[in-house]
């Protein structure tokens, strides 16, 4: 489920002198049968994420950004690749 909030927001990528405009959408989705609900984002990166899918095999359907994490008070381990609750 998705749900349009009024406003967009710009986010720069890599190049800081280039933003981009996103619509800002609350969206409902379960990770490991946890559900959440939350405002993201949203904006088509399929062009930015298509070289990665040719080079790798690997198909990107989104990012979470770091206020999901602590909004939700989850840690990201990147040593041990694991995502947990504080």
């Amino acid at each position: 489920n998705k749900k349009s909030i009024d406003g967009e927001d710009l986010i720069s990528g890599l190049n800081p002198a280039i933003n981009y405009k996103a619509t800002r959408y609350e969206i409902e989705f379960s990770i490991a049968n946890e559900k959440f609900n939350h405002q993201f984002s949203v904006l088509n990166l399929n062009d930015s994420f298509g070289d990665l899918l040719q080079e790798t095999g690997i198909m990107v359907h989104g990012l979470l950004g770091s206020d999901f994490f602590r909004d939700k008070k989850y840690i990201l381990d990147y040593n041990e690749h694991l995502l947990y609750h504080k």
